[in-house]
């Protein structure tokens, strides 16, 4: 027996499933018995959606990239969710508990005869692809930040509107829009942690909030205040558009995928297939390599912190890698706040306060270690705060996992709710931030400055 918050949470996805079935049909329109959702059940659709990390929990793998727009794979059992179609589908009384019926005996289906490991394997498992793919996601960031930066193309610097994580952030919106929206069904069906491990793993750390906020302010309080407030809406601009473009080539590749299966069809030739569903042996296979590979990166990131002392540059990265775990694994913890609202009736349940928290949280502990940066200024101190802006904050704020709920919001009859959202984030981050790092640097007459140790 599947219990209450399993049953309530089929009944929602039902909901929009079955919405999506008569917008498709065009039935919704011309039906006597339809009706338009409810401002509460709107806001209740759209708290489903929030999520900083792709889990609200180990079980439920679904996230506010995946409701933006699936055109979730071209293989043939897909569900999809068409974007801007959520909110605004009508739906009749006696469809939807119809597809409460369908969706619970197939839900029920699925979880009697999906095997998984005990829930503390479970929750090791997730654990050990969050770390190594948060990993592998500063490593990424650092190469992309040394590619278009001073030391080889030049085109980013931390001075000017053109800060050095700009391309981490395009890049890793970009491809939340492959396997955060349109791939994440098909991911999640053949393995839940890999699908968290790439969209709140990978895609969240290779972007980063924190520093996009704190490397403006840094130009605002050193004088330069429009290349701090044109770095700001280039970020977050470029950013949304990268997440769109992502989307849309997603679902091109989808269609090519269908039309050579198609044709391969007509042809007589064996089609294309989705993999077989997630299995207790693949959980099993997956624990194993993902405990070894994030043991590996781990405790190599370790000795060359330890050893490699010929480059300070290096040696950042290196203490970078050793820290970004915990900062992925407590996004991932406080994704459970998105859609819960405040108190006991979810007031303001469509503002995913899991992200806000760590995003907001994130600026803020990256100010205060600014500040330490320009008052002590040593080599220990800045190896120390460089290691932990660029591992554990970087990975504990997300860009693309922000967009994609600002997306979401976009697409919602509430459309002022996108822009109030990303106003209201990024300036209380930075008026916290100056209180830590302007006033300080003004009063003290400290040099503002966000720059990488030198070689």
């Amino acid at each position: 027996m599947e219990s209450v918050e399993d049953e309530a949470r089929i009944l929602k996805e039902s909901k929009i499933q079955q919405e999506l079935d008569l917008r498709r049909s065009g039935s919704s329109s011309g039906s006597s018995s339809s009706r338009s959702l409810s401002a509460e059940e709107e806001d209740e659709l759209e708290g489903m959606a929030g999520d900083s990390g792709s889990a609200r929990r180990i079980d439920d793998p679904d996230s506010v990239e995946a409701r933006i727009s699936l055109g979730s794979g071209a293989f043939p059992h897909s569900s999809s969710l068409e974007a801007g179609n959520i909110f605004s589908a009508e739906l009749g009384e006696k469809g939807l508990e119809e597809a409460r019926v369908a969706s619970t005996s197939r839900s029920s289906g699925q979880l009697q005869g999906e095997g998984k490991l005990c829930s503390w394997l479970e929750f090791l498992s997730v654990l050990a692809h969050l770390t190594a793919f948060g990993i592998i996601g500063v490593l990424i960031r650092f190469g992309l930040e040394q590619l278009f930066g001073p030391p080889v193309a030049g085109v980013t610097t931390d001075n000017s509107a053109l800060f050095n994580d700009l391309p981490a952030n395009m890049l890793g919106s970009f491809f939340m829009g492959w396997v955060g929206v349109v791939y994440k069904k098909d991911i999640s069906l053949f393995s839940e942690h890999l699908a968290v491990g790439l969209s709140t793993g990978l895609m969240g750390s290779i972007t980063t909030y924190a520093a996009m906020i704190q490397r403006m302010m840094a130009n605002m309080v050193g004088n330069h205040w429009m290349n701090g407030i044109v770095g700001l809406l280039l970020g977050m601009e470029l950013a949304q558009i990268s997440l769109i473009v992502g989307v849309d080539s997603a679902k091109l590749l989808n269609k090519i995928l269908e039309r050579i299966n198609h044709n391969r069809g007509r042809k007589g030739l064996k089609k294309l297939q989705a993999p077989a569903p997630d299995n207790l042996r693949r959980r099993y296979w997956s624990l194993m390599i993902f405990v070894l590979l994030g043991g590996f990166l781990w405790l190599g990131s370790l000795i060359l912190t330890v050893f490699d002392s010929s480059s300070s540059s290096r040696r950042t990265l290196w203490l970078a890698c050793l820290v970004a775990p915990p900062g992925v694994w407590m996004r991932w913890y406080f994704a459970r706040l998105n859609g819960q609202g405040i108190g006991s009736k979810h007031y303001l349940r469509w503002l995913p306060f899991g992200t806000l928290l760590v995003n907001v949280s994130a600026s803020t502990i990256e100010a205060a270690l600014a500040t330490v940066e320009v008052a002590v200024g040593n080599y220990n101190a800045r190896l120390l705060v460089g290691g932990l802006q660029l591992g554990l904050l970087g990975c504990l704020s997300t860009v693309s996992t922000f967009v994609a709920e600002i997306q979401i919001m976009h697409q919602g009859r509430n459309r002022w709710r996108a822009y109030a959202y990303p106003v209201f984030t990024i300036l209380t981050s930075l008026a916290i931030g100056f209180l830590i790092y302007g006033v300080p640097v003004w009063v003290l007459g400290l040099g503002a400055r966000y720059r990488p140790l030198e070689k």
